[in-house]
């Protein structure tokens, strides 16, 4: 049995970016960046409002020169990239969430790999696997890998959030299922989810949570490239939110002081209402 296990998605200087009709797949260069950068921005000032949706672009494949990169978990299914998430199931509930099932995965892509494996229904990073839509959730947003191997149920989330035109919060957010479906919650700060500490503190299910969710549906996209620019993922504030499902499912939210929010897995920042944001932020103590 071929599969390869991937448990956060590492990039290094060489990206890969990729492009299919349907979602393109960008390198998550931010999700998982090991920062040890020092800023001397205490805050992020409001970049401005955009007059215009955000789009999520599909993206081209860079050719590879003579160095290396790690690629990310990634699954071509009906023209389509998903790659992994931000959201998890632990294995004891993953099979509750099993949908019909789409196939078994291709593992024939690795950095090296030019256009022409893209198109190929079930490509994968990931080795050979089983796939299958998501209880409860769009197959053209959300597929799971799934299998039980030596006891071991091996099981992973890929999305699709590239070639997308955003307009607000609720494009992303409503796919994720959020409002009024929160089981329990928790945070961490930057330092526990840089380090991997997983050092995570009880956050009440509370009408400040509640509004705080429903608002997010109304926020403002911005563009990620100026924000990227003037140092956000550097600064010391920011906190992650984990919010557990009712279906067992666990969503992280990036959430930045000056009321900055982003689903990692979408390569788009919403700018929310500061008050409600204040609130919430308040409570992460």
């Amino acid at each position: 049995m071929k599969i390869k296990k991937y448990v956060k998605p590492v990039i290094c200087a060489s990206l890969t970016v990729l492009m299919l009709s349907g979602c393109g797949l960008s390198s998550h260069v931010n999700q998982v960046e090991t920062e040890h950068k020092q800023t001397n921005q205490n805050t992020i000032a409001f970049v401005g409002q955009n007059s215009e949706s955000v789009i999520l672009p599909k993206l081209k494949l860079h050719k590879k020169t003579n160095e290396s990169a790690d690629m990310i978990g990634l699954i071509v299914y009906k023209g389509r990239i998903y790659t992994q998430t931000a959201t998890h199931i632990a294995p004891k509930f993953a099979s509750s969430l099993l949908g019909e099932k789409i196939g078994r995965t291709k593992g024939n892509i690795d950095e090296w790999s030019d256009q022409s494996a893209y198109a190929t229904e079930l490509a994968s990073t990931i080795g050979e696997i089983e796939i299958y839509t998501v209880t409860g959730y769009d197959s053209d947003f959300r597929i799971m890998s799934y299998m039980e191997q030596d006891g071991e149920i091996l099981s992973e989330f890929y999305e699709c959030l590239n070639g997308l035109s955003v307009n607000s919060g609720e494009d992303i957010f409503k796919k994720l299922k959020l409002e009024d479906n929160i089981q329990s919650a928790s945070w961490e700060e930057r330092d526990s989810w840089n380090y991997n500490k997983q050092e995570f503190h009880n956050l009440s299910v509370n009408e400040t949570l509640h509004k705080f969710l429903g608002e997010l549906n109304k926020a403002l996209p911005i563009e990620q490239q100026p924000l990227q620019q003037i140092g956000i993922f550097e600064t010391e504030e920011q906190k992650f939110v984990l919010l557990k499902l009712n279906d067992n499912s666990e969503v992280r939210l990036r959430l930045f002081k000056d009321s900055y929010v982003m689903y990692s897995n979408a390569h788009v920042f919403f700018k929310m209402d500061d008050g409600v944001f204040d609130d919430l932020w308040k409570s992460l103590m």
